[in-house]
C-alpha cells in the first residue's frame, strides 16, 4: 500500500463476460499505470517502426500499384490510417475497392514480393480521411482521450462508471505522468488533466453512430439485437 495503490474501472457486463480494467498508482514514481482506458496518440510513429517501417509504407499508398517508398510525411501518412484502423476497425472514408481492381494493381514490377503483399491492397481511401485521423492526434503533443473501439462497444452505456473512474483518479496527490500499455507513454498527466477529461466527456456526446462511428455503432447494435451484448450492461450490477 505504501507503494502501489489499485483503481477498478468495472466490472461491466457486456454478454460474454464482464469487463474491468485495473490501473495501478505507484507512488514513487507519481505514475499510473493503465492497459486499454486511456491513450494518447502523436503524430510521429513509434521508434518500433525504425527497425521496418514496411507496415507504414504499405497503408501510406493510395492503390496496391504504387511503390513502397520511405519518407517521413510517408511514414507519417501511412501511421495516421493505421490509428484510424485500431480506432475504429472501419473508418467512414475507408471503401474497399471491387476485387477485379484489387487484383488488376497486383502483381506489379517491384511489389512481386511478400513485404508488398505482392501488390494486393483491398482499401480505398476516400478524400478526407485526414481531416478524421488529426481528430485523433495530437501534432505538437499526444492527445490524450478514451480509446473509441472501447468508447462504442464496452462502455457505451456505462458512462457513469468511466466518469466514476476519472473522479477516482482525480483524487490522487502527486500524480505526474501517464503510462498507457498502447501507443505513447508516459505522458504528461496531473488530476487536472483527469478532471478535464472528465469534463470533457460529461458535455459531449457519448458513444456516437455517426461518421466514423457508424461501422462501430452497427456492430454494437447487432450484438445487442442477438442478445450477444445486454442493452443495459450495469443492470445486473445495480440489482
Amino acid at each position: 500500500e505504501d507503494v502501489c495503490k489499485w483503481f477498478a474501472l468495472g466490472p461491466i457486463d457486456i454478454g460474454l463476460g464482464c469487463f474491468q480494467e485495473v490501473s495501478c498508482f505507484h507512488l514513487p514514481s507519481k505514475s499510473l499505470h493503465v492497459t486499454d482506458a486511456l491513450v494518447g496518440i502523436e503524430a510521429t510513429p513509434p521508434s518500433l517502426f525504425d527497425i521496418d517501417p514496411t507496415p507504414l509504407l504499405f497503408h501510406a499508398r493510395d492503390s496496391g500499384g504504387e511503390q513502397l517508398v520511405d519518407s517521413i510525411e510517408l511514414r507519417k501518412k501511412g501511421w495516421s490510417r493505421l490509428v484510424l484502423f485500431a480506432s475504429f476497425l472501419r473508418p467512414e472514408r475507408l471503401d474497399i475497392p471491387p476485387i477485379m481492381k484489387v487484383l488488376r494493381d497486383a502483381f506489379k514490377p517491384g511489389l512481386r514480393n511478400f513485404k508488398a503483399h505482392f501488390g494486393l491492397f483491398p482499401f480505398s481511401w476516400k478524400e478526407g480521411w485526414d481531416v478524421s485521423a488529426k481528430a485523433l492526434i495530437g501534432e505538437r503533443k499526444p492527445l490524450l482521450q478514451i480509446a473509441p473501439v472501447l468508447e462504442r462497444l464496452v462502455f457505451p452505456r456505462a458512462k457513469e462508471v468511466v466518469i466514476n473512474w476519472l473522479n477516482e483518479i482525480s483524487t490522487l496527490r502527486g500524480l505526474k505522468l501517464l503510462i498507457p500499455a498502447h501507443y505513447t507513454a508516459p505522458l504528461e498527466f496531473t488530476p487536472s488533466h483527469a478532471r478535464r477529461l472528465k469534463q470533457d466527456i460529461i458535455r459531449r456526446d457519448w458513444a456516437i453512430g455517426s461518421g466514423d462511428w457508424k461501422f462501430l455503432d452497427g456492430l454494437d447494435k447487432s450484438l445487442v439485437k442477438t442478445g450477444v451484448v445486454p442493452e443495459d450492461p450495469l443492470r445486473s450490477f445495480r440489482d
